[in-house]
């Protein structure tokens, strides 16, 4: 295939055994160079040089690792999803074996895969996160007609609404566990997104450009809505402590980590807490302590439904939970408004 122009680029596509290698070019000459490079290496059994941001791709993904780029490539990548998905899929990948056979895969291989992730300490939630993942992947195959039939695939039960949020001593106890453990700059970022209801993509995708007077703008969030978070002060005091600290090539407010980092800190602290087997004690409840302690100290809904981003009351809704010292408090309204009209003869 001739070197294509795309864009502003110069696009070139090798086609050897099956496999296709592509690689973009803003010079003319270096796609030319690298063209016959590539083509020499191939017929000497070498891998071309596809560069730092590039990966080789099958027309017809054949093995599991080559299937979950393929689908990645094509559904996730420039999404909200993006970030996780990568994740998954390497979980995925690792799971089933790099090589393995789409064709190979079956009920009793996803059961192991299961089996994996939960020994790794994985929540039935996230266990169910890498499942979609995979049945997405054995869907496309499906669609490319390499398999003939998708295996079943069956989730784990999960809680039917996630009730847990940190209270304020539980809070405490994650903070001073960050600092013992030794990580005490993770405890600025949990504690704003403990502050923000903030999930984790959101956060890292934080860039000085988005910190506007007290406001943390989120442009892109999962629901597609953009929105903007009033800074606490303390917010506003780890915020700007880490603009202080960025260094030269950062772009992000908080690149000096990244998810996968914050999680293995996460599970220590969990472990250290004795919530180990609390399966809803995970990064996202700090979004769910946000909302929930809105609601509890009286914000009104609609408000707290912007806060949060949902694209509808409903969703906010399912994160408001009222013990009974709230409830009798409601009820209390109602005395409150009348005086005693009927009592009982003595």
């Amino acid at each position: 295939m001739p070197i294509a122009l795309r864009g502003d680029s110069f696009q070139v596509t090798i086609h050897h055994q099956r496999e296709r290698y592509r690689r973009s070019f803003k010079d003319h000459n270096d796609a030319k160079v690298w063209e016959a490079q590539a083509k020499a290496d191939l017929v000497a059994g070498r891998q071309p040089d596809m560069g730092t941001a590039q990966r080789s791709r099958p027309d017809r993904p054949r093995t599991v690792q080559d299937l979950a780029w393929y689908v990645y490539e094509t559904v996730w990548s420039g999404t909200p999803s993006d970030e996780k998905a990568q994740i998954n899929i390497k979980q995925v990948i690792e799971a089933l074996g790099a090589r393995t056979l789409v064709t190979d895969v079956d009920v009793v291989m996803i059961d192991n895969a299961k089996l994996h992730w939960k020994q790794k300490g994985n929540s039935n939630a996230t266990v169910n996160r890498k499942l979609a993942c995979l049945s997405k992947m054995l869907t496309k195959a499906l669609d490319l007609q390499i398999i003939t039939h998708k295996p079943k695939l069956t989730r784990e039960k999960e809680p039917q609404a996630r009730l847990r949020w940190y209270t304020d001593d539980e809070k405490q106890r994650i903070y001073g566990m960050l600092h013992h453990l030794g990580h005490s700059r993770y405890v600025g970022l949990i504690q704003v997104l403990m502050e923000t209801g903030f999930r984790c993509g959101e956060l890292f995708k934080l860039e000085p450009v988005d910190v506007q007077n007290n406001l943390l703008v989120v442009d892109i969030n999962k629901s597609q809505w953009a929105r903007s978070v009033p800074m606490t002060s303390a917010v506003r005091a780890i915020i700007q402590g880490e603009l202080n600290k960025m260094c030269e090539g950062q772009t992000t407010i908080f690149g000096w980590t990244d998810y996968e980092k914050l999680n293995r800190i996460w599970k220590q602290v969990r472990y250290q807490l004795g919530w180990i087997n609390d399966e809803q004690a995970v990064l996202h409840t700090c979004r769910h302590t946000f909302i929930t302690n809105l609601v509890q100290r009286g914000a009104p809904i609609a408000q707290v439904q912007k806060l949060a981003g949902h694209k509808t009351i409903g969703m906010t809704m399912r994160y408001t939970h009222l013990g009974p010292q709230d409830l009798e408090s409601v009820i209390g309204l109602l005395d409150s408004g009348h005086s005693n009209i009927y009592s009982l003869p003595a």
